[in-house]
């Protein structure tokens, strides 16, 4: 597009904090929040998977989604550290206006950003 736009004598001033990153789950919490039900699904899903990383993000994209539908499998795994990470259960537990069992409970809320 750059080239296009010097085509046409035209110098575009770049501004790099408009810029945006591609972020595929930033992008999925997004559409999740706006009710597109496919989204949703995609992160109940991805709760379920083999693997623990994949489901510790899913655990987040539901409290950055505040997606109230996924809460009761996001409190199955608190407690156990080797389906999703405990510090991220606790936190959508508490995005999701759940009480979790947490040392850290004091601290502020904050999104879990991984």
């Amino acid at each position: 597009m750059l080239d296009l736009a010097r085509s046409h004598s035209v110098e575009p001033l770049m501004l790099p904090a408009l810029g945006r990153e591609i972020s595929p789950l930033d992008d999925l919490v997004s559409l999740a929040r706006m009710g597109h039900a496919r989204a949703r699904a995609k992160i109940v899903r991805d709760l379920r998977s083999f693997f623990r990383d994949r489901r510790t993000l899913a655990v987040a994209a539901v409290g950055r989604a505040r997606l109230a539908e996924a809460k009761h499998l996001v409190e199955a795994m608190c407690g156990d550290e080797s389906r999703a990470d405990a510090e991220a259960v606790a936190l959508t537990l508490e995005q999701l206006g759940a009480r979790a069992a947490s040392p850290d409970r004091g601290r502020p809320a904050q999104d879990f950003a991984p």
